[in-house]
């Protein structure tokens, strides 16, 4: 199952217009990558990408968070993280993703 946090960051992120805020480390291609390995489960791909692209993990924004929070879950333990069942976003989550876009 897919990490529903991540996606629900990134599905929200993609849905509140696409582009990221001034400050954020991101572009759309990333957004639109992410979603792609996280859709597909590709957690390995995922791991590579966000290690090609570390400032994805800078900041205090959502996606920074919740990409964080993911490499933390796996870290110790990533063969059995590959078919965790993470928790659903929190309202307070999707709140927070609209109104930082």
């Amino acid at each position: 199952m897919a990490n529903q946090r991540l996606l629900a960051a990134l599905t929200a992120l993609l849905l509140v217009a696409g582009t990221p805020s001034a400050q954020a480390a991101y572009t759309l291609t990333n957004l639109l990558e992410l979603e792609r390995f996280v859709l597909a489960e590709d957690w390995e791909a995922l791991m590579r990408y966000i290690e090609r692209n570390p400032a994805l993990l800078e900041g205090a924004d959502p996606l920074a968070v919740e990409l964080r929070t993911f490499l933390e879950s796996i870290e110790g333990d990533f063969l059995g993280a590959l078919g965790a069942n993470f928790d659903a976003p929190s309202v307070e989550l999707v709140q927070a993703l609209q109104d930082s876009y």
